[in-house]
Formats: C-alpha cells, structure tokens, sequence
C-alpha cells in the first residue's frame, strides 16, 4: 500500500483494535498498524501524536507539514498521496483528542441564504421587466404617426 495523509482526525477502532481512520485506513507507527491492547480501558492522544493505552505508549501517529498542497495527489475521502514533487515540513500544528477539524460554514445557513439571494434576484428582474414594458408603452403613446 501507498501511504496516504490526511487532516480528518475521525478515528476509530477495527475489529482488530487497530487505529483507523473512519473509511478504514490504518493509522500507522514506524510501517506498522497502531493497535490498542483489547482490554484497555483509556485511549489517549497526545498533542505530539503519542497514542496511551492504560498510560503505556502504543504508538505516535507521525504528524508531517506539507510545503506546497498543490503537489499532493487527491485520492477521495480528505485522502491524498504524496507525488515526486511533494515536500515535507516540520509541523506547527498538534493534535486534540476530542475536537474535529470541520467546515466553519453552516451549510443551511448558507442554503437559506441561497435562497434569498435567488428570490432577491427573481424580485428586481420582475420589477425591471415591469419598467421596461412600461417605458416600452410610454414610447409608443409618444409616437407621432
């Protein structure tokens, strides 16, 4: 498999008790899966990308900055593959176990206003039609035959 990166931090556990990310994608350590040992009762996340089970290290989700986004290869899914031209950063960032990067846009909100514009713009194209067939009429009385 091809290593992928993303910024979706939605993980969850496999039937295996390994991290993945909410399409099944592996989380991994070192090339190898992260896998909680079943019985723990605690799973942390560290900022630095630490994973704790029962406060025992299990793995450190490597955490990578990306020079230029537009070098990396879009694969579906907030997934993308890095290319030739791809360059890693350090990174400024951490990670926050319980918070989820999300849009900072209400999508109904914006929907609703959507509309409005569209009944907006409906509204002044009826009052333009209006004075346009009144000019239209106005220029015809004016007419001398």
């Amino acid at each position: 498999g091809q290593t992928g990166y993303t910024r979706n931090g939605t993980f969850t556990l496999n039937a295996l008790n390994q991290l993945s990310t909410h399409d099944g994608h592996l989380l991994l350590a070192n090339g190898e899966p992260i896998t909680i040992p079943s019985r723990s009762a605690k799973i942390e996340i560290k900022p630095n990308g630490t994973v704790y089970a029962d406060a025992q290290p299990v793995g450190q989700i490597t955490l990578v900055g990306i020079e230029d986004k537009a070098t990396l290869l879009p694969a579906g899914e907030n997934m993308f593959f890095a290319t030739e031209n791809t360059t890693f950063t350090s990174v400024d960032g951490v990670l926050q176990q319980g918070y989820i990067e999300r849009s900072n846009v209400n999508v109904i909100e914006e929907l609703i206003n959507n509309i409005k514009g569209q009944r907006m713009y409906e509204s002044l194209k009826t009052s333009i039609t209006t004075q346009d067939q009144t000019l239209a009429k106005a220029m015809e009385m004016g007419q001398v035959r």
